[in-house]
């Protein structure tokens, strides 16, 4: 079926530790993606944040890594189109 899992790196262990997951189920209806992302690129002068639905908020990205915030969204949405094919 899948998931998408948000894995954190332990540096000092060289290991990773999964935060959180989300089923399929929470991310399409059918064949219809309806994750819902938010984006606030105010949260200070070099990062933004993100929201991927109501559970999982506030996650950081860099700017310097996106043009706009609309190109943070499609690629989240792409990756997740992608790698999420039944």
């Amino acid at each position: 079926m899948g998931s998408v899992w948000l894995e954190y790196p332990d540096i000092e262990n060289d290991s990773f530790e999964v935060r959180w997951q989300m089923d399929r189920s929470d991310l399409f209806y059918g064949q219809n993606l309806i994750l819902d992302i938010k984006t606030n690129p105010n949260y200070s002068p070099s990062s933004g944040s993100i929201d991927l639905g109501n559970n999982h908020k506030d996650w950081l990205y860099t700017k310097k890594l996106y043009r706009s915030d609309e190109e943070l969204k499609k690629s989240v949405l792409n990756l997740i189109r992608n790698k999420m094919k039944e």
